[in-house]
């Protein structure tokens, strides 16, 4: 219920998880890249997958961290 989704970019997402542990975070990471990876696309019968790059970092008292700082933590 308190988990956020966004689009940061072109083709740049994040998601927040501000409950998640650090090896909780990863699992989700994890989980999002293997079904994503399964994703089949056809373009004029041709087959395509999806292939996505992912980052995980924590902070400790996210509330102390501004726009900038955050943003620089997680790029």
């Amino acid at each position: 219920k308190i988990d956020i989704l966004g689009r940061y970019g072109g083709d740049e997402f994040f998601v927040l998880l501000p409950e998640a542990t650090p090896t909780a975070s990863k699992a989700v990471a994890q989980r999002i890249q293997k079904n994503l990876s399964r994703c089949e696309f056809k373009v004029k019968g041709i087959p395509l997958f999806l292939t996505v790059s992912l980052g995980v970092t924590t902070f400790q008292n996210a509330q102390d961290i501004d726009k900038t700082s955050f943003l620089e933590k997680v790029e």
